[in-house]
């Protein structure tokens, strides 16, 4: 993935173009993941549209624990109206990145080690937000 940056007096301004145009340097992005950054589970995601892009929610389902007896724990179930899923990220992507990312989606499906995890974890039949 290359982005463009007119002169290097761009870096940290608006330096992302699509497209290359004259006078267009091309560079690599070179990722960075901090040490703060927390991996977090997410089984659930919910997709809100906005002005210019759109809002990725990506939550974390927490099941209650359940400690009494298989009755007692189907009671509480029969009375539970609903499970808390956390948010565990929230992500705002532009309208123009939503298409590559969308190829890149797609791309990883299609691995094996991806769909193997799909049969193993029912993966296909979430019927997610």
């Amino acid at each position: 993935m290359r982005h463009f940056i007119e002169s290097f007096d761009q870096l940290g301004t608006n330096m992302v173009s699509e497209s290359p145009e004259p006078n267009v340097i091309a560079m690599r992005l070179e990722h960075h993941f901090p040490d703060s950054v927390v991996t977090r589970f997410a089984s659930e995601v919910a997709i809100q549209p906005d002005r210019g892009g759109c809002y990725f929610s990506f939550f974390e389902v927490v099941p209650p624990v359940l400690t009494g007896t298989p009755e007692e724990n189907k009671d509480r179930l029969r009375k539970m109206e609903s499970i808390r899923a956390e948010c565990v990220a929230r992500v705002f992507v532009a309208s123009y990145k939503l298409p590559e990312i969308l190829a890149l989606l797609q791309s990883v499906i299609s691995l094996p080690a991806v769909q193997s995890s799909q049969e193993t974890t029912g993966a296909t039949e979430s019927r997610g937000s």
